[in-house]
């Protein structure tokens, strides 16, 4: 795994829970079973940019340990999340009519980057996150993509877990922007074509 200083991707797009082919909006794949009973699953749509712009707010604020730099997902609006959705595509799990999840992914460096991963704080531990992973997953093959990548702050490592425990490795590590030492590291998963796994 190599070190490097400063890189434009933003590590605090990946998740808050305790370039391909062209972008695809409707995530394929999604299996309700694979979460919370309670739960479905279902693509984002620009109706939702407004909530899922709320939840990102709320789950990053809840993050269990202070991070620094603060989040970069503090800031999202509406307007923000409706940017990312159009650079790519998302899917929200929802309790009834309630968003209680989201993420949201973009061709980008040669392979679907998965950004944005919330969760409710009061959804969590019920494998909400690891199914939207999967469904990124499934927007990743579908166009594609020969990798799904991110980042995740160095500290938070109940979220590398979750995402090394997906088939995620760690890549490099990066520093933000004024910081000498590592802050955020990039994790990756390559997707085999169909037919070629030994």
């Amino acid at each position: 795994m190599r070190d490097a200083q400063t890189r434009h991707t933003d590590p605090d797009r990946a998740e808050a829970h305790h370039a391909a082919a062209k972008p695809s909006h409707a995530p394929v794949g999604i299996h309700p079973a694979a979460a919370d009973a309670a739960v479905t699953l279902r693509a984002m749509t620009p109706e939702d940019c407004r909530r899922v712009a709320a939840l990102i707010r709320t789950a990053f604020a809840a993050q269990p340990t202070q991070i620094d730099p603060p989040a970069s997902a503090l800031r999202e609006t509406e307007t923000t999340v409706a940017a990312h959705l159009a650079a790519g595509g998302g899917a929200v799990a929802c309790a009834g009519k309630r968003i209680v999840a989201s993420v949201m992914w973009e061709p980008k460096d040669g392979g679907l980057y998965l950004e944005r991963l919330a969760v409710d704080p009061a959804w969590r531990s019920r494998g909400i996150a690891r199914a939207l992973v999967a469904a990124t997953e499934a927007a990743a093959r579908l166009a594609r993509a020969p990798r799904l990548h991110l980042g995740t702050r160095l500290v938070l490592s109940a979220n590398r877990r979750l995402f090394a425990s997906c088939g995620f490795v760690e890549v490099a590590r990066h520093a933000h922007p004024g910081y000498a030492a590592p802050t955020w590291v990039e994790m990756e998963k390559r997707l085999e074509p169909p037919g070629t796994a030994l």
